[in-house]
């Protein structure tokens, strides 16, 4: 047997080695996925072990809330979710992946509530814990950074926010592909830091690679896809491009409104962006029930003292205040921004806005000393917290160059416009509205001084720019 064994094997080599290679080659892959399926039905029952796991901490967490338990005394969402912090901590500390996964979980609920310090300590724990337990490089631990970055977004901690969602963008491209759904998610989010940062074009790039994942996975009808498309509106409304950006808040509202009915929180949201860019259009009327729609809805929502209420606010205010209506403009400004300044860390941007309409509208009643105060207070707090190339300050300067010209000192309101312009055209571009208002108010400030050539160049410019985007 084995001589003739030896005979075959030399007759035919070549047909030996190809059956055996791919023997080999078979072998090796069987085993290869034998063992993938093994690990990924050994990582499916964790995961099924895992939730119910969080789902018996949870129902026995409501359960404080039960009748038997509470012995007739009222417990608020808040109180369960403080015992549930704390049992976190301690009846879950040998159990370090349910810890980290409800860390998760009850982090995010104070986020929703505007309870920010209380988020960020129990999230950051859960990024820690998610380091320790999976590495840096992993799924769970991406799911713990996006919620982490979220929380930075709306603080004001831009430069944290935007690392942690690059990481995220990053280990979720290794780990699902470029196109999953995922990854569309951590885009939207990192296109949101860059508009808080603003890096516009970064933005809309951003905006457009995630509606691109969307269209090829054909997830147009996916909740997440409206979203998008209403960020992606809201940014060009805001570079003045009202006529792409009108049809995108339509179309996103009309997918919510279907998928999750007329009194959902996205709808509110993508509400307020729509009566946004009717105020810009100048349309009042159609703007007002709109603004004042969103802002019940909000308080029916969120109760009165939440970050989304003042935005409802401060959009009432503003159109309140552009319809000549000055007396109630400003207690909407005012309630904004005492809300602001008790929910965000000092310096948030969206603290310096309130302050500066606030000052703004008290400008126009006559009340210059309180409106200089607050204008020169918020032009500090920009160049402190948001640096000396931020658009934010562009529109601060302006502000106070305005009332300094209202007040008669023209030569400090000049200065003032000239660098508001000079920021507006390195960061808008020539062409964009702000830039137009900055020509406008130099110009303006320009001819009480009786330069006026320069002040016709400066507004023919303006006039130019505002024939060509309205």
């Amino acid at each position: 047997w084995r001589y003739r064994t030896t005979k075959l094997l030399q007759r035919y080599r070549r047909g030996f080695v190809a059956a055996a290679a791919v023997l080999t080659v078979t072998l090796g892959m069987a085993t290869f996925y034998t063992g993938k399926l093994a690990t990924e039905r050994d990582r499916a029952r964790r995961g099924e072990a895992k939730a119910e796991q969080v789902a018996t901490f949870l129902t026995s967490l409501f359960a404080l809330a039960d009748p038997d338990q509470s012995r007739g005394a009222d417990i608020t969402a808040r109180e369960i979710l403080e015992r549930g912090s704390r049992r976190i901590r301690t009846d879950l500390a040998d159990q370090p992946e349910i810890q980290a996964a409800m860390l998760d979980v009850v982090g995010e609920v104070y986020h929703g509530l505007g309870l920010y310090d209380e988020s960020r300590e129990l999230l950051a724990r859960a990024l820690a814990l998610k380091a320790d337990l999976y590495g840096d490089q992993h799924l769970e631990y991406a799911a713990s950074a996006r919620l982490l970055g979220q929380l930075d977004t709306v603080t004001g901690r831009l430069a944290a926010a935007d690392s942690l969602f690059s990481r995220v963008v990053a280990i979720r491209r290794a780990e699902l592909g470029q196109q999953h759904l995922a990854v569309a998610e951590a885009l939207q989010g990192q296109a949101m830091v860059a508009v808080y940062q603003g890096r516009p074009e970064a933005a809309e790039s951003l905006y457009h690679e995630a509606l691109a994942i969307y269209a090829q996975r054909t997830l147009q009808r996916h909740p997440p896809y409206a979203t998008c498309l209403n960020d992606l509106a809201l940014l060009l409304l805001e570079r003045g491009d009202t006529g792409s950006a009108e049809p995108m808040f339509r179309e996103a509202l009309a997918l919510q409104r279907a998928w999750l009915g007329e009194d959902h929180p996205e709808v509110a949201n993508t509400l307020y962006n729509l009566g946004l860019l009717l105020r810009e259009r100048g349309d009042w009327e159609a703007a007002e029930p709109i603004q004042r729609q969103v802002l019940a809805l909000d308080r029916q929502l969120y109760g009165d003292h939440h970050p989304n209420v003042a935005y409802s606010l401060m959009g009432l205010g503003a159109l309140l205040d552009e319809q000549g209506n000055q007396a109630e403009a400003e207690r909407a400004y005012a309630e904004a921004y005492a809300m602001r300044s008790d929910l965000l860390p000092p310096g948030h941007p969206e603290i310096i806005k309130s302050l500066s309409s606030l000052s703004l509208v008290r400008n126009k009643q006559g009340r210059y000393a309180e409106a200089e105060a607050g204008l020169r207070e918020a032009v500090t707090l920009t160049r402190e917290h948001l640096g000396e190339k931020h658009q934010l300050l562009a529109g601060r300067l302006n502000d106070l160059g305005w009332l300094l010209h209202d007040t008669g000192r023209y030569e400090e309101a000049i200065a003032l416009h000239r660098e508001s312009l000079a920021l507006n055209l390195e960061l808008r571009g020539p062409d964009h509205k702000y830039t137009a208002i900055a020509h406008m108010h130099l110009a303006r400030s320009l001819g009480e001084l009786g330069q006026f050539q320069e002040a016709l160049t400066h507004q023919r410019r303006a006039l130019a720019i505002a024939r060509e985007r309205y």
